[in-house]
């Protein structure tokens, strides 16, 4: 009997095809497969912000396997359509996105980024010394309180952050007082990070109206997608000194023009890298493993969403 046939569809995920090979046969999109070929493939795996252009040509598709927690790039009614089942990582990558939002909001108050550019352009000395803020001196406020946020909130909490957060559901169980809008919560505090899944109702919810509330002094964190930030209206405000910095992880079209950015004051950006640990590329290689044999074993993925 042959192997089910899975398709890589991104080379960030070539690491992953080891531990496929123990039991699938695998293909890689960007190798340009034959039509043939890719009729033959039951399954795929992805990345949950890439846009699976390709879906037309697998006729014989039967499941897609989600690498991240995120799926907002994925056509889910598509393939509902055609029966394909669709899993993701559900909460593998908490820890290391959150930890990673903790070290931007460190690298941005603690102006890691401008002593480093000072040093290696041969300026320290030159001028004032460009006082931090330490972490107990902030207030911070969560937008989504999932696995991520709830993963932050607790980091945050025991480094004496003063936590509040906003999502558009009260979550009872959760002690962490919920601020009533997201505009009240921007206003009330020093650093606002982005936790929240992004989908068609909360596009550019952080619009110039939030951006203008958390004010000269704030900090946006966006671990989350690049969706949920009007991009325009932030670069606006980064450059009119109507809101204090950025720190973003992720953009609305990935990779970022580099253009896009230059010359924006106040900004830390980084390659939608919250997840990438070895520890987290383990674990996460594991349940995408696991959703596959179980569904190729007749049972029910553990991560189901479609």
């Amino acid at each position: 009997m042959s192997r089910p046939l899975v398709l890589l569809t991104t080379p960030q995920l070539d690491f992953a095809a080891p531990a496929l090979l123990e039991r699938y046969d695998v293909v890689r999109w960007w190798e340009a497969p034959p039509n043939e070929l890719l009729q033959r493939v039951k399954a795929l795996v992805c990345m949950g912000h890439h846009p699976l252009h390709m879906l037309d040509r697998l006729t014989d598709l039967a499941m897609v396997a989600c690498f991240t927690a995120g799926y907002d790039a994925i056509d889910l009614a598509a393939l509902r359509e055609r029966n394909i089942v669709v899993c993701n990582a559900g909460e593998a990558a908490a820890e290391p996105v959150a930890e990673f939002a903790l070290a931007l909001i460190l690298a941005s108050t603690r102006n890691v980024a401008w002593g480093n550019a000072l040093v290696h352009a041969g300026h320290w000395g030159d001028g004032p010394i460009r006082l931090g803020r330490g972490l107990p001196e902030l207030k911070l406020g969560i937008v989504g309180m999932g696995a991520i946020g709830r993963a932050l909130a607790a980091k945050a909490d025991v480094l004496g952050m003063s936590v509040h957060w906003w999502g558009p559901r009260a979550k009872p169980e959760i002690s962490t007082p919920r601020m009533a809008t997201l505009l009240e919560l921007a206003a009330q505090c020093d650093v606002l990070a982005l936790c929240a899944r992004s989908d068609e109702t909360n596009r550019h919810m952080v619009s110039r109206a939030a951006l203008d509330a958390l004010g000269p002094t704030g900090l946006l964190v966006n671990v989350a997608r690049g969706q949920l930030v009007d991009e325009d209206a932030l670069r606006n405000a980064l450059c009119e000194g109507r809101l204090g910095a950025a720190a973003l992880d992720v953009f609305e079209v990935e990779p970022t023009p580099a253009d896009r950015w230059a010359g924006i004051p106040n900004l830390l950006a980084t390659p939608h890298i919250a997840g990438a640990t070895k520890g987290n590329a383990v674990g996460m290689t594991a349940v995408m493993r696991d959703n596959l044999d179980r569904f190729f074993d007749g049972l029910a993925p553990s991560n189901r969403i479609v």
